[in-house]
């Protein structure tokens, strides 16, 4: 897989900040029912705010180069428990911060990464033979289990939570995942993010949040040149 990261200049493609995304975007602009941690609701027939967004990048600019990529699953792991200070926790956020009320994390590092899901809803794919078939374009977003074994994690020193920059998904402009974080009845549904300063957190779907797509290539595309790399990203051919 790889996430979006700006416009290379001379060949060069290491922005940070806001240059790394293709803009702004509430996850859904509603946030007053639990559908709303969704990237599609209303049994995935409802396209949310940012998937919008997302596939028309994508009509506008890789659209004529779908033969280089791979349809691969996105998980919108949807399985919620009740507990703690929220009345519904997704398995995603459970996962880094356990029983915490809080974005603290418990564990340092976190210990647990699920590359998956257990409801094929939640698994966005555009063929239906591999997931739920809902997608119009191969593209979507990162999980929060990748950005964990990446090297991101939840803050652990609630007095002095510093910066977590020493991994490549750190940009210094807070993004969304595709991994859902919790819901209550009818105020607060919240997806996971990556925040500026690199820990992973969570936020209103309503907040407006940089939007970094992730796309997959296939094992028959060959690269030219390159290391993947900010200062010598891949160039690739079919």
């Amino acid at each position: 897989k790889l996430i979006y990261n700006g416009t290379p200049s001379n060949g060069v493609c290491n922005n940070t900040g806001d240059t790394t995304e293709i803009g702004k975007s509430a996850f859904n602009t509603e946030q007053n029912d639990a559908k709303y941690i969704g990237y599609m609701y209303d049994n995935n027939t409802v396209d949310s705010t940012i998937k919008s967004v997302i596939e028309t990048w994508f009509a506008t600019n890789l659209l004529d180069y779908q033969d280089y990529l791979e349809d691969t699953p996105f998980y919108n792991e949807r399985d919620c428990i009740t507990g703690m200070g929220f009345p519904m926790a997704c398995a995603s956020r459970l996962r880094i911060w356990g029983e915490r009320e809080d974005n603290y994390a418990e564990t340092v590092p976190n210990t647990t990464i699920r590359l998956g899901a257990t409801n094929k809803e939640d698994i966005f794919t555009v063929s239906s033979e591999i997931g739920n078939g809902a997608l119009t374009y191969p593209v979507g977003l990162i999980t929060s289990d990748e950005v964990v074994m990446a090297g991101g994690r939840g803050w652990i020193n609630e007095e002095n939570p510093g910066t977590n920059s020493n991994y490549y998904l750190y940009s210094g402009s807070w993004y969304w995942t595709f991994s859902p974080n919790s819901f209550s009845i009818a105020s607060f549904m919240s997806v996971i993010r990556v925040g500026d300063n690199g820990f992973i957190g969570f936020t209103h779907v309503s907040s407006a949040g940089g939007v970094r797509p992730v796309i997959s290539l296939p094992t028959r595309v060959l690269y030219i040149n390159g290391n993947g790399t900010g200062e010598t990203p891949y160039i690739i051919t079919k």
